[in-house]
């Protein structure tokens, strides 16, 4: 499922945050048709040097912080459509979020809060392919600007542009001896946000996670790593001025995952951390996601 927006590129923010796709079985199409949902919650709080200049809707931030908490609510469409071993799904994703973040602009520090809905995502397209306990799926996101923003504010919880969003995940499965060792690969391309004049590069980025079951139907615990890497320069006049604004981060964490049901309903439910390190031109944080999927 798609996750929440976070911080990278214009504002330190954009619609990828480190670890946002680390989740176990991450290749995996279910295999049934129906209808699926997915909840995802977040709690990210991150920080920039006070020299770091970053530009945030229209203007040129230092010591930017930004704390939020946001949940992204999902439903995905298995259809009963194959061609060959190929089969087909489409979602739709509906996210909100609460965001408090601070700065200073020349020698003025500020500070501004938002909350509600935020840019929806359209998953237009899911391709799903397995044989044996290897499974492949491949998408692509559509995030529109739904949310609000405006210019000057510091907590923006719109971005005002599209991302286009490619992503091919793949899992090894072994249930016998309970290994899911899952990764995902994507690239996020961002239109120009025309309040400001800016548009933000372009991000590749990996997510990856090992996990192991407990005992026989026990909970699993793994490791989960994550990758984020600008590969073009920002543009626009702020862009220039900041020299490209590329920006990196890397994460390493725990992650957990267990199944239960509730009134007959299996639930996948999983529990991650990921603080980032070797962090460049951007925020410098901790990521907390707890994230339940089940059909309806």
């Amino acid at each position: 499922m798609a996750p929440p927006s976070a911080m990278a590129t214009e504002g330190g923010a954009g619609h990828y945050i480190v670890g946002a796709y680390v989740t176990p079985v991450a290749g995996v199409l279910p295999p049934q048709p129906g209808l699926y949902w997915s909840d995802v919650n977040l709690y990210y709080d991150a920080g920039a040097r006070k020299s770091q200049e970053i530009p945030v809707a229209g203007n040129v931030v230092t010591g930017l912080h930004a704390a939020f908490s946001s949940f992204a609510l999902s439903a995905i469409y298995v259809s009963n459509l194959h061609v060959g071993p190929v089969a087909f799904a489409a979602g739709i994703t509906w996210p909100g979020q609460y965001l408090d973040a601070r700065g200073s602009i020349g020698r003025l520090s500020r500070s501004d809060t938002s909350g509600g809905l935020r840019d929806m995502i359209i998953t237009p397209v899911i391709l799903g392919w397995h044989s044996g306990g290897h499974f492949l799926r491949g998408r692509i996101d559509i995030f529109a600007p739904t949310g609000p923003y405006n210019r000057g504010s510091l907590a923006n919880i719109g971005m005002n542009y599209r991302t286009f969003t490619p992503t091919v995940s793949y899992s090894w499965t072994q249930p016998k001896i309970g290994l899911d060792i899952s990764e995902n690969v994507g690239i996020d391309v961002n239109t120009t946000n025309d309040k400001t004049k800016y548009r933000s590069g372009t991000l590749f980025h990996l997510d990856t996670a090992a996990t192991k079951t407990i005992g026989t139907a026990g909970p699993g615990l793994g490791l989960a790593g994550s990758l984020l890497y600008q590969i073009t320069d920002d543009t626009g006049a702020l862009a220039i001025h900041l020299g490209g604004f590329q920006g990196r981060s890397f994460a390493v964490g725990p992650v957990g995952r267990y199944t239960f049901k509730v009134g007959g309903m299996a639930i996948n439910s999983s529990l991650r951390w990921l603080p980032e390190f070797a962090v460049r031109k951007r925020p410098s944080g901790n990521a907390v996601y707890l994230s339940f999927t089940g059909r309806f």
